[in-house]
């Protein structure tokens, strides 16, 4: 559990949904999007502790918390100007 919302991956190859939880689906990709670029951005975890999946009480926090970094850093990545803006705008407040 101390490795929940620590580690994030970000990937151009696209995702399979439910594979971490052993539920695999059809990839979400490149060639299954018909040649678009597909980014993912995944937790890395093993939510396993015995026949359950665990998470912490505070879950929906940490995906609140985990979506804003998540939203800041691809403004910062792909609008700088409106990234620095924001920043200033926090830095105020």
């Amino acid at each position: 559990m101390e490795r929940l919302n620590t580690t994030m991956q970000v990937a151009d190859t696209g995702v399979v949904p439910g594979s971490g939880v052993g539920n695999r689906r059809s990839g979400i990709n490149r060639q299954t999007m018909g040649g678009i670029p597909v980014f993912s951005i995944n937790e890395i975890l093993n939510p396993y502790t015995g026949d359950l999946i665990v998470t912490p009480k505070e879950i929906d926090t940490l995906i609140e918390d985990i979506s804003l970094i998540l939203a800041g850093s691809l403004d910062a990545a792909f609008h700088p100007q409106i990234a620095a803006a924001e920043e200033k705008k926090q830095l105020i407040q």
